[in-house]
């Protein structure tokens, strides 16, 4: 396939319906991948004694409640943020309501940013009207991104990337641009496998140029 294309998405002679093969072989090994969100020290401590939750609304409910009895929001904001659907309305590309927690794997970000590092949002995959109107969400945390080991062993049906990992790997072997993937994973990342939180002024944040600050 060398030169037959310069994007990785383009590598259309690959088909999703091999990539189940591909994960066969991984094992035991599992992918690195990055969360970028806003998140409190609170929410640092948490995600260090349980991992990442699955986005759902128990999540919703239970971050803004801590936040507003850490200070870090008025008792008005928590009023006004948990109506429901107000950061719920994560979706597939079918419509299909679905809980998971958003990442992206490989590391070749472009001038723009990782659409979660501009506001507060849970992770959800849109927000409402009603969310981007909330007061202070926008400014609550600081920008993190947080390293994790992924376990791809299960079907491509179950966690997905776009593109897929198929293309992800051969990309990376061919030198491709915008090698890295979206990924919608659907299963909690245990505790022992998040690596790392970075935030501005940590080296690993700061050699991304683009990110915001």
């Amino acid at each position: 396939m060398a030169g037959s294309t310069e994007y990785t998405s383009d590598l259309s002679s690959l088909l999703l319906e091999e990539e189940d093969e591909l994960r066969a072989t991984f094992g035991r090994r599992k992918l690195l991948a990055y969360h970028c969100t806003r998140l409190l020290p609170h929410e640092l401590e948490d995600i260090r004694g349980g991992g990442l939750r699955l986005l759902d609304q128990a999540l919703v409910h239970d971050r803004i409640v801590a936040a507003v009895e850490h200070g870090s929001l008025p008792s008005s904001a928590r009023v006004h943020t948990l109506r429901p659907g107000t950061y719920t309305r994560s979706t597939t590309s079918s419509g299909a309501r679905t809980k998971s927690a958003s990442s992206s794997g490989g590391r070749r970000w472009t001038r723009t940013p990782p659409a979660a590092t501009r506001y507060w949002r849970i992770g959800a995959g849109r927000r409402s009207a009603a969310a981007r109107n909330a007061p202070l969400l926008g400014e609550v945390g600081t920008l993190t991104i947080v390293a994790a080991r992924l376990d791809f062993t299960s079907s491509w049906r179950h966690s997905t990337t776009r593109p897929a990992l198929t293309k992800l790997f051969v990309g990376r072997l061919l030198g491709t641009e915008r090698c890295s993937a979206d990924v919608l994973y659907r299963d909690l990342v245990p505790p022992e496998d998040i690596i790392a939180f970075w935030q501005p002024g940590h080296s690993e944040y700061d050699r991304h140029c683009g990110l915001p600050r």
